[in-house]
């Protein structure tokens, strides 16, 4: 799964020993809260989960070869697996992770061997589910912390409270939400600044359209996603 924010444009720079280029893709701002990111970005979740076939060979290289390419954001989530995916980009990125932007999620608690327990938004689990991904990944910060779903029983408000405390304490730079309404995303982003949102992005779906344009009145990012049979260029309509 690839992500585009805009039309960028690639250069090429010999920055490893024998003269090989890597590729450099332009950098843009993603909302106004200070997040720069290549302008395409990686989503590692079928590597780990869902859509099956995927080897860690490949995967490895993967995101090796998306470094190469200039490729700055890579995207995942501990329910990618669950945890796999987490651990998979941690060990994979290794003395690169400081130059690129890591974007995960949470949003299901699991029991530490991987079972699903459920939606929870609560500010508890939010506080556990942080430094849980951190040990996953290898990390010290995620600097994109999406709440994967929105637990209808918790108000938003506090479940973005507490993600604001992960960024006070220097654990998260940025707050992203997924697949939420319009509605919710205004809460949101009135708790705390929302420097994303992450959705399905379809021409048919209306109601996402709706949230699209609050995210935009709002100047918050986005990562639009494609669905099959989708037109790239529908991102830049």
């Amino acid at each position: 799964m690839t992500w585009c924010a805009h039309r960028g444009r690639e250069s090429g720079r010999p920055d490893r020993p024998g003269g090989e280029r890597r590729t450099s893709l332009q950098q843009i701002p993603l909302g106004s809260q200070g997040l720069v990111t290549s302008t395409l970005g990686l989503g590692c979740m079928g590597m780990s989960a869902f859509y099956g076939g995927a080897t860690e060979a490949g995967s490895v290289e993967t995101i090796r070869r998306a470094l190469d390419l200039g490729i700055t954001l890579f995207d995942t989530a501990e329910a990618y697996g669950p945890f796999a995916n987490e651990k998979l980009l941690g060990r994979t990125l290794g003395a690169d992770r400081d130059r690129v932007v890591v974007a995960s999620k949470f949003a299901t608690d699991f029991t530490d061997d991987g079972t699903p327990i459920g939606l929870d938004g609560s500010p508890e689990h939010a506080r556990r589910a942080i430094d849980r991904s951190l040990t996953h990944l290898g990390t010290d910060h995620v600097d994109l912390w999406y709440l994967h779903r929105a637990d209808p029983t918790v108000p938003i408000e506090d479940t973005v409270g507490a993600m604001s405390e992960a960024v006070t304490a220097g654990k998260a730079r940025y707050v992203g939400v997924s697949e939420t309404s319009a509605e919710t995303l205004r809460r949101a982003h009135a708790t705390f600044p929302i420097a994303a949102i992450q959705s399905e992005y379809s021409l048919s779906l209306t109601a996402r359209r709706r949230c699209r344009h609050a995210q935009h009145r709002g100047r918050d990012g986005s990562r639009p996603r494609l669905t099959r049979g989708e037109r790239p260029s529908a991102l830049n309509e």
